[in-house]
Order: C-alpha cells, then sequence, then structure tokens
C-alpha cells in the first residue's frame, strides 16, 4: 500500500432507478479499495428508491474522518440518465416512471431523445446542467466537492464488470432497458484497457422485451423479472410462441429489432399458459443473446466473459453464456444493474488493473450496544452468547430458521448472509411455508449457502464461474448428492443459484456454516434475503427485529444477542 498521502478518495453515485454511492481509495498505482458502498433504498426502506442517494451520500461523508470533503473526487454514472430536466425536477421523474406501463409510447420517445443527447452540442448543454445539478444535491447531503466527473452508463457498466473480474483479457459485454441513448455496449478488455467493439441505441431497447413479458404475466416489471425466469422452468416449447417472439425481437450484430406489440403478446398470453409463455420467453431470450456473443468471441478470440447490466441479473441466461463453446471463465458484476454504477463510474475513471472482489461486505455496522439498545427498545427477550455461530449452527440443525444480522451490510441486490434467513435445506416443502412467512409469492428456489471446500462436490463446471458463485449471480447444474440431501435449494430443472463462502471473505459466516457440516453431514443451507416481500433487505437492527417479528422466524442472531421466539409471544 502506498503512503496515505499519495492516495485519493473518490465519491461514485448513480440517481436514476435503484440509486447508490459508494466512497473508494486508490493509490497512484493499480489498488484500489472500497471503503462503503451503499444503496439509498436500505435507508429509505423503499424498495429500488430512485433519484439522487442523498441518505447514502450523507453516511459515506461520515466515513471521511478526518479528510477534508472538497479533496474528493466525485464520478457520477450516467452523463443524461435521467436527463438534465429530470435532474432538476426529481418528483416529476418519479411520477413519470412510477406505474408506467412498458408499452407506453413514451419510453420511446424518452429513449430517442437521451439517443440524440450524445450527440454535441446537446451533450455538453447535458452534462453543464447535470453537473450543476449534482454538485447542489452534493452539497445538500453533506458532501461539497470541486469537481464531478460524469460516466457513460455503458462504460461504468462495463468497468465494473471488467475491473474486478481479475481477467487480463476478455470480451465485455453490458445490456439493460436504457442508459445514455444506449441499451448495449461491447468492449475488448485487455489489461488496463476497455476497447468499444459495438454499440446499439434508438427508440427500443433489449431490456424492454423481457420486461414486457413481465408486464402481461401481471408482474412488475423491472422488479418481479426473476418471477419469469422461475416460472420458465415449469413450462413447454411452444412453436407458436417462438414464432411470435422471433417477429418481436431478435439481436444479431450491427441489427437489434424490438416490437412494440402489446395485443400480440396480451393476445398470447390469454391463449398460453403463463408457465408456457414463460418459458418461450426465456428460451427465445437465451437463444438471442447467446448468438450475438458467439459472434463477438469468434471475433475478438476471447475465452472469459465478463458482464454487466440489469439483463444479466437474469441467472439461467448467465448459466447458458458460460456453456458456449470457447468459454472458459465468466464474471458477473455483483451488482449488475443501475445499483452498479456507482462503483463502475469510479472503476472507468482509475482503470485499475482487473482484480476480484472477494466480498461485498462494505455498508453500515452496528456496535453491540447498538444492538442491544434495538432489542430493549423492542421489550424482546435475549440473552448474549459466546458463540453465536455455534448456537445458529444448532438451531439450524434442529431445523429452526434463523435470521442473521452480523457485520457489515453487504451491497448489491443479494443478501450474502450478514443479512440472510438461513434454514436447513433438507425440507422439500420448505418453498411453500416459508415464502408464506416472508410474504412473498416466489417461484425461483431458494439458493443455497455451501462450505468453498465442498463446493466442487455439489455443483459441476464451477471453477470457470467461481466469482460468480461467490455472489449468486449465475445457476450451476447440480451434482446429485446435493439434491437428495438438500432438494429445497434444487431447482425442477437441476439447478442451483449457489453463493460459495470462503474463510477469508466472512469468516464468522464460513465457521456457522462449517459448525452445522460438522453436526449434519451437509455443507449446504438455504440462504433467502432477510426481509419481508416488497421490502429491501433490512439494514439496521431495528429493520431485522420488525422482519423477525413480521415473519415469525424461530430466531433472531442479532450481533452476539440470540432471541427465540418460544421466548418471546409475537403477535400476527
Amino acid at each position: 500500500m502506498s503512503d496515505s498521502t499519495a492516495r485519493q478518495l473518490y465519491l461514485g453515485g448513480a440517481d436514476n432507478h435503484d440509486c447508490g454511492a459508494c466512497l473508494v481509495e486508490a493509490g497512484l498505482g493499480e489498488d484500489f479499495t472500497i471503503l462503503g458502498y451503499l444503496s439509498e433504498e436500505r435507508l429509505s426502506r423503499v424498495k429500488q428508491q430512485g433519484g439522487f442517494p442523498s441518505r447514502a451520500v450523507a453516511w459515506l461523508a461520515g466515513r471521511l474522518e478526518d479528510r477534508a470533503p472538497a479533496s474528493v473526487c466525485c464520478c457520477w454514472a450516467s452523463t443524461h440518465t435521467p436527463s438534465a430536466f429530470f435532474r432538476v425536477q426529481r418528483e416529476r421523474h418519479r411520477r413519470a416512471r412510477e406505474g408506467a406501463s412498458e408499452f407506453s409510447s413514451l419510453f420511446p420517445l424518452y429513449n430517442s431523445y437521451l439517443h440524440a443527447a450524445r450527440l454535441a452540442p446537446l451533450r455538453a448543454i447535458e452534462a453543464a446542467f447535470s453537473r450543476r445539478a449534482l454538485g447542489r444535491e452534493l452539497t445538500a447531503a453533506g458532501f461539497p466537492t470541486e469537481r464531478v466527473e460524469l460516466c457513460d452508463h455503458h462504460l461504468a457498466h462495463a468497468a465494473g464488470a471488467y475491473y474486478t473480474s481479475g481477467f487480463e483479457h476478455a470480451l465485455v459485454v453490458s445490456m439493460d432497458a436504457v442508459g445514455d441513448g444506449l441499451d448495449c455496449a461491447v468492449y475488448l478488455g485487455r489489461g488496463r484497457e476497455l476497447e468499444p467493439l459495438a454499440t446499439h441505441g434508438g427508440r427500443e431497447a433489449i431490456g424492454c422485451f423481457y420486461a414486457r413479458v413481465t408486464e402481461v404475466l401481471g408482474f412488475r416489471p423491472n422488479r418481479h423479472e426473476g418471477k419469469v425466469t422461475g416460472l420458465a422452468a415449469h413450462g413447454r416449447p411452444q412453436a407458436e410462441l417462438q414464432q411470435l417472439f422471433g417477429r418481436l425481437f431478435s439481436l444479431e450484430p450491427g441489427r437489434i429489432r424490438l416490437r412494440n406489440d402489446e395485443r400480440a403478446l396480451r393476445r398470447a398470453a390469454g391463449r398460453f399458459s403463463r408457465e408456457d409463455l414463460a418459458h418461450n420467453a426465456q428460451r427465445h431470450l437465451e437463444q438471442e443473446v447467446c448468438r450475438f456473443c458467439r459472434h463477438f468471441l469468434a471475433e475478438t478470440g476471447a475465452s472469459c466473459l465478463a458482464l454487466a447490466g440489469g439483463l444479466f441479473a437474469n441467472v439461467l441466461l448467465n448459466q447458458r453464456l458460460y456453456a458456449l463453446p470457447g468459454v472458459e471463465r465468466i464474471h458477473v458484476f455483483p451488482h449488475m444493474g443501475d445499483g452498479g454504477l456507482a462503483l463502475g463510474a469510479v472503476l472507468a475513471r482509475l482503470r485499475p488493473r482487473p482484480r476480484t472482489l472477494t466480498h461485498l461486505y462494505h455498508g453500515p455496522e452496528y456496535s453491540e450496544e447498538e444492538c442491544g439498545a434495538a432489542l430493549e427498545r423492542a421489550g424482546l427477550r435475549y440473552r448474549r452468547e459466546r458463540d453465536v455461530e455455534a448456537e445458529s449452527a444448532r438451531l439450524l440443525a434442529e431445523g429452526k430458521t434463523v435470521g442473521r444480522f452480523s457485520g457489515r451490510l453487504e451491497w448489491g441486490p443479494r443478501a450474502l448472509g450478514n443479512r440472510s434467513v438461513l434454514v436447513h435445506a433438507g425440507d422439500p416443502t420448505v418453498q411453500d411455508w416459508l415464502n408464506r412467512k416472508l410474504r412473498r409469492t416466489e417461484f425461483m428456489p431458494f439458493a443455497p449457502l455451501t462450505l468453498a471446500e465442498e463446493a466442487r462436490d455439489c455443483y459441476r463446471d464451477i471453477d470457470g464461474a467461481w466469482s460468480a458463485a461467490r455472489f449468486m449471480t449465475i445457476t450451476l447444474d447440480c451434482e446429485p448428492a446435493l439434491a437428495r440431501s438438500c432438494p429445497a435449494v434444487v431447482y425442477v430443472d437441476g439447478t442451483a443459484r449457489p453463493q460459495v463462502i470462503e474463510p477469508e471473505a466472512n469468516p464468522a459466516l464460513h465457521r456457522l456454516l462449517r459448525l452445522y457440516h460438522e453436526r449434519t453431514g451437509i455443507p449446504t443451507v438455504i440462504n433467502t434475503s432477510f426481509n419481508m416481500h416488497e421490502e429491501p433487505i433490512v439494514c439496521a437492527p431495528a429493520d431485522a427485529i420488525a422482519a423477525f417479528r413480521a415473519a415469525g422466524l424461530d430466531a433472531l442472531a442479532l450481533g452476539p444477542f440470540l432471541v427465540e421466539l418460544d421466548n418471546n409471544p409475537i403477535r400476527r
């Protein structure tokens, strides 16, 4: 590590969908350290909070310690998404997005404007007004800065994927709904450089295809696409649906076609089961994206694939891409959607040597005193454990549901053990009763948390997808032994979406799972996010206590304290 006087602080931020901010320290060389990362939703308690991340920025300002805020370089994504007008009129932007149909004609018009704004002089005007608006908001949040550098939306996605991959040579693909007038950008990563290969933008966007299917199935687009992915495994191929989707959406290098035909989709939804509609939409998406990526893999000779953008929240699609001929390793940026742009904007500025992330625990942490005070205010009976991990392992081995609140909050859309509900995975009915407890209507199975040293005996071909498996961003085929011992985490198609836990990433969590393994002979437990349906993952002790009570979990491990439901009659 270089001397601290030779190091610079960078604030990264994003202020569109699922806004958030991060604080990064970097030296004159290639090293960077994430000091803090937080999505606004975790503090506002509004799922996928949009707008300016004022609470997250204020929290990061408190982590500056004795450094002068004016010394911080601010790297912000995106250049003009939202547009400068909506950055000034935040409430209008929120109302425009809230409840809008994916079939609305307003989206293509807005996308057309964003695409046009990539050109001078409109781009320069947008940038000037955006910098001014963001500067005022940063100052109001307690983070004054002398300069705000704007980063292109898809470059931020690509930089996040590539510079956290550890790959020295990789095809880097960013795909989402729309950002700075583009829905797709392809790069070749070599050394510290990202070379642009192709882009696409205009009135329609790739991500809209799956979002529209989500809407016609009765779910909320841009939030419940995972439900469609889960339903897909229960459906069957239908030639008529494949022909329909082929007419609506095709993706080829240099040519992307997407038709906004609400009538045809709703007519199909009325004639076919939602499982069949989901299955064929998923199948068509995989076919088109895989064909697109095959072209650039062949063109570049790359054997490594790094992915980011909201489209790659689709874990089944990521598995299909990993299975492409010639792909030896795959990395999916852990915060693949717009919530990950904050770090991507900083990395695009730094251009460090690519390295892997070992963990994502960079959010708020709460002291023993704060946890105890929250339990006292809640009037719960609790005890301080000398070894809360050992007690949690015992409860899990007995088949109990344990809410775990420990250490720093993880960033990204997945709960990775510090704000998780952990459950024994041997009960095949757990998906029904645990979802009822958490008031969810999920179709994907619960994800498995597995000891890293046992993972190769549980999942096939995991080595090339190890970085993705650290953070639950890919599905993998399961070994028969896992399906027998842990049926609750293996889906009907024989896949699971694992988190492998290494001792260096989270020693306490690894030890808990190791103690459970010693008791049961099973190296895997269910790990689902600690939150009620449509709520963000819990952040503070009070959030965890509220979710514990609402769900009626058997136990809550809050820091060093243990609360058991049997000792606390709870009205529900």
